[in-house]
């Protein structure tokens, strides 16, 4: 199943309208890739699992990446890649969201849609750019980094203070 060729056809036309930009073409099938990744995460997908998304809810997207700096930061890295203005880009990637999530769903079927599209990863992996994959990984990562700062790097220099405080307190 080539997922990203599905949305293509059936997202694009909807968000393009009568502009058959290539460049706004490509842009969403990139964004269609890392937007499947990241439906891809059982938790962000149980967020929504249960509610009713309208066709035309424009700010789907906004609840997708809940960090104002990631949704901008996608937006203008496909923006900058594709030749594509800013505002242009983030006007498409919010049309298309709840349309490439509701075919998603549909493409799915009775199949969990995390698991569906961890399944076919290899249908639309190559087309998230590797700046995606690498902002996805910090993004992921960064729960375990404070924990993981917070176990072992903390502790010490919390130590050393202890230490420069009681030695002053003995000079």
């Amino acid at each position: 199943m080539d997922i990203i060729s599905h949305l293509t056809r059936t997202v694009s036309p909807a968000v393009l309208e009568d502009d058959r930009s290539p460049a706004k073409k490509n842009l969403l099938e990139q964004f269609y890739a890392i937007f499947a990744a990241r439906l891809a995460d059982n938790d962000t997908f149980n967020r929504f699992a249960n509610e009713n998304i309208a066709r035309d809810d424009n700010a789907f997207y906004d609840r997708v990446w809940t960090e104002g700096a990631h949704r901008d930061q996608i937006s203008r890295e496909l923006a900058g890649k594709h030749n594509v203005d800013a505002t242009a880009s983030r006007g498409l990637i919010a049309m298309a969201a709840p349309l490439a999530f509701h075919e998603i769903k549909s493409l799915a079927g009775t199949t969990p849609v995390p698991q569906f599209l961890n399944d076919n990863l290899n249908s639309y992996q190559h087309h998230i750019p590797a700046w995606a994959v690498l902002f996805y990984l910090l993004v992921q990562s960064l729960p375990l980094l404070l924990q993981l700062a917070h176990r072992f790097l903390i502790p010490p220099v919390q130590r050393h203070y202890k230490e420069k405080k009681s030695q002053k307190r003995t000079l």
